[in-house]
């Protein structure tokens, strides 16, 4: 992967090194008769950590299941999916809220598609015999994952 720096190109490399599931629930005592795809709403959370010393960045994805006429939470399902990422503080940087920013749009794209593209496939191994295997975890195009980086507040600080 390529990137412009100041009219000067970069050459990275990046690599998956690690997947994780970081959160499972999943609300057996809920009647799921009443589901459909009316009253489903599936919210995301998403959080970036970076590790410069290891020229590493971890993405944290976390797709939570609701039933919009009662709110109840049907399930929650988290993934952490780390790259490696060489020359990774030419394009990362912590701002002074301690919020992470890519600065390369490409790159916080192509990332997040991939950890999506994780999380969908824990999210049909964890429902596969349960009333969500209906309800997979949806494509995201370009533009809905770009939305989705500008509309979703990262997961809270622990």
């Amino acid at each position: 992967m390529e990137k412009e720096n100041k009219n000067k190109k970069i050459t990275i490399s990046v690599s998956l090194s690690k997947i994780t599931e970081i959160c499972f629930e999943y609300n057996n005592e809920y009647d799921y008769t009443a589901i459909t795809p009316e009253t489903l709403l599936i919210e995301m959370q998403r959080k970036l950590i970076p590790n410069f010393d290891k020229e590493a960045l971890d993405v944290n994805v976390i797709a939570l299941y609701h039933c919009k006429t009662d709110n109840s939470i049907l399930m929650k399902c988290g993934v952490s999916v780390t790259f490696k990422i060489s020359e990774i503080n030419n394009f990362i940087q912590i701002n002074k809220d301690q919020s992470v920013s890519i600065t390369n749009n490409e790159i916080l794209l192509n990332l997040m598609n991939i950890t999506l593209g994780t999380l969908r496939g824990v999210v049909y191994v964890k429902t596969k015999d349960t009333p969500l295997n209906e309800y997979p975890l949806p494509i995201m195009t370009r533009k809905s994952i770009e939305n989705f980086l500008k509309s979703t507040e990262p997961l809270p600080k622990k």
